[in-house]
């Protein structure tokens, strides 16, 4: 019975853009069955909604006893914030957060590779010649053109013979995410597709006042008669931490990759009151006492993220 109440049920989602609005109608299918969870996980287009549906849980776990308890009331209670949600999603193309226009960084650095001039088989040559093991410093003479028109085209894009040199020299530890910053900094896109002076329109999808999602929304023609009447407020208070859910008893895991770096960055709050509880616990005989500290060691790691300790004997 103890090993059923300790266990926590987890929801993860996936990243991949449109993937994004199908998880938006599984979390209203949620809404519908009553499906909780106890850790929200998502990655990329997942983090967005898992912060959503978070918030979806930390507001309906506020509700009156009476009102939580009876599923229509509950369900009444939080379809407009529901419906507020799928609003937004209706609206992310008219903000813009990332500008995909022709004109527009996405759409400049398209149309300069497409007038790359290096084949995909002769990166793939390129690619198996570099890492190659046993690869000697001269490249052999089937890799020697692809690499003479892979210079000259990264000559041309990243501001001529003298940055490349200095690439190859002061970026010797990571040459090519030092060239891929260069060359997209052509754009304003070194750091993010999203400028950080545009940062506020991706916190506005979140804060700002959306009305519940009507039938007139999805009929455009009808739309500008029909009005769209702000909501109450925003999907999720401006001053919202990880820590208010984490307090709640909702465990959010945000992720996303960074394609600068290569790296898989994690957003979390600790779960201390887990490992304080685990190291208050006094069981008898030293077995089991070495058992509770390796317990409490494993979701100290699990935190931190570092790797877990060996199996105690």
């Amino acid at each position: 019975m103890s090993n059923r109440q300790n266990r926590r049920r987890g929801f993860v989602m996936t990243g991949g853009g449109a993937k994004g609005l199908y998880e938006a109608g599984v979390i209203h299918a949620f809404h519908i069955t009553g499906m909780e969870f106890d850790v929200i996980t998502g990655s990329s287009i997942g983090a967005f909604n898992s912060l959503l549906y978070a918030e979806y849980l930390l507001r309906k776990r506020e509700l009156a006893a009476d009102v939580r308890n009876d599923p229509e009331k509950a369900i009444g209670a939080m379809d407009d914030l529901v419906k507020a949600y799928h609003h937004a999603w209706l609206q992310l193309t008219e903000k813009r957060i990332v500008d995909d226009t022709e004109t527009g960084p996405l759409g400049q650095l398209k149309d300069d590779l497409l007038r790359f001039r290096v084949c995909l088989p002769e990166l793939t040559g390129i690619l198996w010649w570099w890492t190659d093991p046993d690869r000697g410093a001269i490249p052999s003479p089937r890799v020697w053109p692809a690499l003479v028109k892979l210079g000259k085209e990264l000559t041309e894009r990243l501001g001529g013979a003298g940055e490349l040199l200095n690439i190859l020299k002061y970026g010797r530890s990571a040459p090519l995410e030092t060239a891929i910053r260069t060359y997209l900094g052509r754009f304003g896109m070194e750091r993010s597709l999203v400028p950080a002076e545009e940062d506020t329109r991706l916190a506005s999808v979140f804060t700002d006042a959306v009305a519940p999602l009507r039938h007139a929304h999805l009929q455009r023609e009808r739309l500008a008669k029909t009005g769209d009447g702000a909501g109450p407020g925003g999907l999720i208070e401006p001053r919202r931490t990880l820590r208010d859910y984490a307090q709640a008893g909702i465990d959010v895991r945000l992720t996303r990759a960074n394609y600068r770096t290569g790296r898989l960055e994690v957003s979390a709050y600790p779960q201390l009151r887990i490992l304080s509880s685990t190291w208050r616990s006094r069981p008898s005989g030293w077995k089991g006492r070495i058992r509770t500290r390796y317990r409490w060691a494993v979701s100290a790691c699990r935190c931190l993220a570092i790797p877990r300790p060996s199996t105690p004997p």
